[in-house]
């Protein structure tokens, strides 16, 4: 289902872009809480590297579906 162009599209863009700052900055805080409590640092550093990467390519998939449809 293809989205229309909306304002209402443009809302939940806005949105999620702010969701998603919320939810990295709070991703980087706890990874740096938890290599201070003693968990091993590689292990963490490479699952917050692969969240974020996750994270990055779904940011961008929801900005190009916006601008597609002209929001």
């Amino acid at each position: 289902m293809a989205l229309r162009p909306s304002i209402q599209n443009c809302k939940i863009f806005v949105t999620f872009i702010s969701l998603y700052y919320r939810f990295k900055t709070l991703a980087s805080q706890s990874k740096d809480e938890l290599v201070s409590l003693g968990f091993p640092s590689f292990t963490i550093e490479d699952f917050h590297q692969v969240v974020s990467s996750i994270l990055m390519f779904v940011s961008i998939f929801v900005y190009q579906c916006c601008r597609r449809d002209y929001c």
